[in-house]
């Protein structure tokens, strides 16, 4: 049937929407690999992520330049996301099968157990994930 043809290429998945993004949170070493354990000497890096499983490209707005509206690392300290967001309205659009990330370098961490919990700047969307930091070896 050419309609069915011609309606099913028109619209992918009519139910792919903005509901559909996956937030994740990720600790990244200096090469941008996501780890889940580190050492004390290396430096880390904090990143926000949404992910569109959609064949299609989806658009959100968020009230500020930042996608990412604040996040801390909790272990043995409190480490901050520092919020340094422009005062504008700003689209995001998030590429079919793509992503788009705000990151931030966070130093280097004591050992210890950490959570890394990030807040987006849409839709009060938030994401968490574990790492752990080791004693450098002498």
């Amino acid at each position: 049937d050419a309609d069915a043809d011609a309606d099913a290429d028109a619209d992918p998945d009519p139910l792919c929407d903005e509901d559909s993004l996956v937030y994740t949170a990720e600790v990244r070493d200096d090469s941008g690999t996501v780890r889940t354990e580190f050492t004390s000497s290396e430096p880390v890096t904090a990143a926000g992520v949404v992910s569109n499983p959609c064949e299609h490209d989806i658009t959100i707005t968020t009230p500020e330049t930042c996608l990412v509206a604040s996040g801390e690392m909790i272990g043995m300290a409190l480490w901050a996301w520092p919020a340094l967001c422009g005062e504008a309205i700003t689209d995001w659009v998030i590429p079919a099968g793509g992503t788009v990330e705000n990151t931030t370098w966070a130093s280097t961490k004591p050992p210890a157990s950490w959570t890394l919990t990030v807040r987006f700047n849409y839709g009060g969307e938030t994401a968490s994930t574990s790492f752990l930091v080791v004693a450098d070896e002498d």
